[in-house]
This record gives structure tokens, sequence and C-alpha cells, in this order.
């Protein structure tokens, strides 16, 4: 049913990092209390919710995960009816960015081997997402009006232009295709949670560092450096 449901999330155009998290959720719960689809109650649900001591916001994207997934489940006649129909969303919270430091930056910068470090130049120099930074192929390289510029894939499959500096444009292109190849499925590139967990892990392993803490930085010293708001917006790949 989970490869069912990923089908259904594709085809209606849904990124791969959301595709991932709509679909690890489910999963994960249903490993944990060994029932399917139909065995699944909203008792079930809050235990193992229960069980994590997750922030606001990790809490409201699982559940939001499972009440997609327990409705798709329904509509598509998987289950006799729905055990999360009443449940509400949960509310995260607002948090004010943390970007990630310049001396944790230039620290991770100096002691990583140098494949690791073009992964941090990437993100902190572009500020894409990690399911954008996945996605990074040798074609998306671009030199146009006397500078290089980096097509970029976001949500909802748009398409930005970022600019890039030209070492950097040189080792994108220095590949065959994928920058990030996944070694378990050829012709792919990795899957968004793993280059998180890579880049969170080369930061220093600290909980608070991680690729969207990057992206807050790139963000910071692009409005810092600019004061353009619109342009930073723009960058971001932001709707509002």
């Amino acid at each position: 049913s989970l490869d069912e449901y990923a089908r259904y999330l594709r085809l209606h155009g849904h990124p791969t990092g959301t595709i991932e998290q709509y679909v690890s959720y489910p999963r994960r719960m249903m490993e944990s209390t060994g029932f399917g689809p139909n065995g699944i109650t909203l008792d079930h649900v809050a235990q193992w919710c229960e069980s994590f001591n997750w922030k606001a916001n990790t809490r409201r994207r699982a559940v939001g995960s499972l009440r997609s997934y327990f409705a798709w489940c329904s509509a598509t006649g998987l289950i006799e009816s729905n055990p999360l129909a009443g449940m509400k969303p949960v509310r995260g919270s607002k948090s004010v960015p943390r970007p990630v430091p310049e001396d944790v930056l230039a620290k991770a910068l100096r002691s990583v081997v140098p494949s690791d470090r073009w992964l941090i130049r990437l993100a902190a120099e572009t500020g894409l997402r990690r399911a954008e930074l996945v996605r990074v192929h040798r074609d998306d390289a671009e030199f146009h009006a006397g500078g290089w510029w980096l097509r970029v894939v976001g949500k909802g499959d748009k398409t930005r232009m970022v600019p890039i500096s030209d070492e950097l444009a040189g080792w994108v292109r220095s590949f065959p295709g994928w920058c990030f190849p996944s070694p378990a499925r050829p012709g792919k590139h990795v899957i968004p949670s793993v280059l998180g967990k890579r880049l969170k892990r080369l930061l220093g392993g600290d909980d608070r560092w991680t690729t969207h803490t990057v992206r807050h930085r790139f963000a910071t010293v692009a409005y810092s450096n600019s004061g353009d708001l619109r342009a930073v917006q723009e960058l971001l790949g932001h709707e509002s």
C-alpha cells in the first residue's frame, strides 16, 4: 500500500522530499505496532506519537503524514473507515530562524575531505533545500551573461536560477550525471534524508545545525549584502 501511495503522490506532483516524509511516518508506525492499515486505531496512533519526545513541528509533520495516508487508504477502499477521520491537525510552533554560525561553517570546511567540502560549499553558497541538493546534475550548471548559474527544480517542480561561482560550476560539471549518485540505486540520486544526515554530521553532529540552518545562513548573508528582500525570496524559491 505504501508503494501505491507513493505513486499517487508522484502522480500529483509532490517533490521527492515530501513523498519520502509522507511515506516514512506510516511505515515506521506500522512496523512499530505490527499492524497493517486495517488494524490501526486512533489509540495506536496516539500511543505511537506519544512515545517520541518530538518538537511541535515534528509532531505536526508526523500527524499530517499519517492523516494523509489513512485518508488515501479510505478513499481507495483499502480500509473500510478512516481511523483518523475525526483527528484535527496538530499545531506547530513558530520560531526565529537560526543561521548556522560562521565559525561552525568555517571549522567544518577546514576539517573535512574535498568531496565533503564541496557539499558544504554547495549548500552554503546556494541555500538549496536538501531535496533540491540531491537533484543537482551536471547539466544544471549553465553559463549566461558572463557568469555561471544553477538551474534548480524546487517545490512543485518550479524552476529558478541561482548564481554560482566558477569553482562551484566546475565541480558540478565534473560529474557525468548526478552530483550525489546513489550507490544503492544505479542511475538515481541519493534520497534527501541521506544527504541531510551527511551534512549534519559534517557540521559537527549538533542537532541545531542542519541543511535548513545552512539555508538560513545563506538567506542572512544574501540579504545583508544586497538589502533586496525580493531577490532573496526569488533565490530561496519562496512563494511569499
